[in-house]
């Protein structure tokens, strides 16, 4: 008996497919529409249909509301993804590369400079001209109402405002269990002000954001780094860490964590929200990236999933539309009259033409609509970024695949040293974060963050070349 003939379908399923293979449609780029597939293989729309279904069960391409079929990134998938980290288990004081974070600090704000260093969505992605223009429409009508000090607690309007945004996160709460802070900077300082004390060691995910690093360091905290991986803190750890007395607090990045992009599952919360109740350790929830999901659901946030538990959960607008307003925010239930006191005694207030120009935007429903577009922007360029990266960096390099946020955790050779290369990348015109920055320990100096916050060009695929010649060159 004869090779059965493949129907007309999977002949164009594997034309398109070949396409991707053969890198013509590379990763985030959409794919042709039913109309021109149409057109060009002379076929019906039912088959058209039927062959981007097979592509999509196949994981060539994905269909995104209202736009189309996109590429996926499948083809970066071949990367490996870093293993599990392995600090050292112990309360450690901070001490991070200080001249290092100075420079790049300084780089950061270089327009010159390729920008892979700072983790912030460029003002192009952010595109906040609708609140621009409720901001000077406030000041220009109402302006002196607003050149006063506003409660400690924040802009009523805009603490109302996000209580009723988080009823979509399953909380219920009021205007009364929300402090308004100067970003999520000062709302983590404000939470471990309040269940800490110097000294305390405070259980992190490794590797971390320097910046947290920074808080602990400023408030004399020690760090107590744990194992983590793609799927989260390693809760074994974190259990011996709890029941032998190590810690004092938690602060975790629930989802899409800087730098390494994980996300716990939901049995993964519970099961520490559950330990951490025994042992009525305090947990402390940065959920800054959990509005950046790649996916069709929102990740549960820790409070959502226990409200009844010593949870402090802090969050901002600096990531998703106005870093430069520097307005974040703190919910909790039981230690919110501390915060605000706390909150009074170390800056007053936040700006008060900001908090009410944003209770404004968020009420007229322009917010959702940003969420959406920042969303999709921000899956492509990471998307394209992981293909420039499989092309250009040596194959050894182990690269993250965070489902949301803008961040990748590359793991190169152990012979890189990656604040080295950082100097000689700076001299190339390209700015990164050196993984040393991302611990208290010499743990991570053949790693780096990349940034994926900006509009991809052929600039920037040309700069992730030559940074992946640089690794190259050792």
């Amino acid at each position: 008996m004869g090779k059965q003939q493949p129907f007309l379908y999977e002949k164009v399923a594997s034309y398109v497919a070949d396409m991707i293979d053969e890198g013509t449609l590379k990763p985030g780029e959409k794919a042709p529409s039913l109309r021109l597939l149409m057109q060009s293989q002379h076929i019906s729309l039912a088959t058209a249909t039927q062959a981007y279904k097979n592509l999509e069960d196949r994981g060539y391409i994905e269909a995104r509301p209202q736009s189309g079929f996109y590429v996926s990134h499948r083809y970066t998938s071949r990367l490996q993804e870093p293993a599990e980290t392995t600090p050292y288990q112990a309360p450690e004081s901070v001490k991070i590369a200080k001249p290092i974070l100075k420079l790049l600090e300084y780089y950061a704000s270089d327009p010159s400079l390729h920008p892979f260093g700072c983790a912030i969505p460029s003002p192009e992605i952010l595109a906040a001209g609708k609140l621009d223009l409720i901001l000077a429409k406030k000041a220009r009508h109402n302006g002196k109402d607003h050149n006063n000090y506003s409660p400690a607690q924040g802009n009523v309007d805009l603490r109302n405002e996000i209580a009723n945004r988080s009823t979509r996160l399953g909380l219920k709460l009021t205007k009364d269990n929300i402090t308004i802070t100067n970003g999520c900077t000062e709302a983590l300082t404000l939470a471990l002000k309040v269940v800490t004390k110097p000294g305390d060691a405070v259980a992190l995910e490794s590797p971390i954001y320097f910046g947290i690093l920074q808080i602990l360091d400023a408030l004399g905290l020690k760090a107590f780094e744990l194992p983590t991986s793609k799927h989260g803190i390693n809760i074994d750890a974190l259990y011996d860490a709890v029941t032998s007395n190590k810690i004092k607090a938690c602060l975790f990045i629930s989802s899409f964590s800087n730098p390494l992009g994980c996300t716990l599952s939901i049995n993964q919360k519970l099961s520490i929200i559950d330990l951490l109740k025994e042992y009525n350790i305090p947990l402390i929830e940065n959920d800054i990236y959990g509005d950046m999901y790649f996916g069709k659901v929102r990740p549960k946030s820790f409070l959502s999933l226990a409200p009844d538990a010593n949870i402090i959960y802090c969050n901002s607008f600096s990531k998703s539309i106005a870093p430069g307003y520097r307005i974040g925010w703190i919910i909790s239930f039981c230690h919110i009259e501390k915060i605000t006191e706390t909150k009074f005694g170390l800056s007053i207030c936040c700006p008060t033409l900001l908090q009410a120009s944003l209770a404004t935007y968020l009420n007229s429903g322009n917010y959702d609509r940003h969420i959406q577009k920042i969303k999709l922007a921000l899956q492509i360029n990471v998307e394209k970024t992981r293909y420039a990266i499989s092309k250009f960096f040596p194959k050894q390099t182990k690269v993250s695949n965070p489902a949301g946020g803008f961040v990748l955790w590359l793991e190169l050779d152990k012979k890189i040293n990656s604040a080295e290369l950082f100097e000689k990348a700076i001299e190339q015109g390209i700015s990164f974060a050196p993984g040393s920055l991302f611990t208290t320990t010499d743990n991570y100096n053949n790693c780096m963050r990349i940034c994926c916050g900006h509009e991809w060009t052929p600039a920037l695929e040309k700069a992730i070349q030559t940074l992946g010649n640089l690794v190259k060159e050792g």
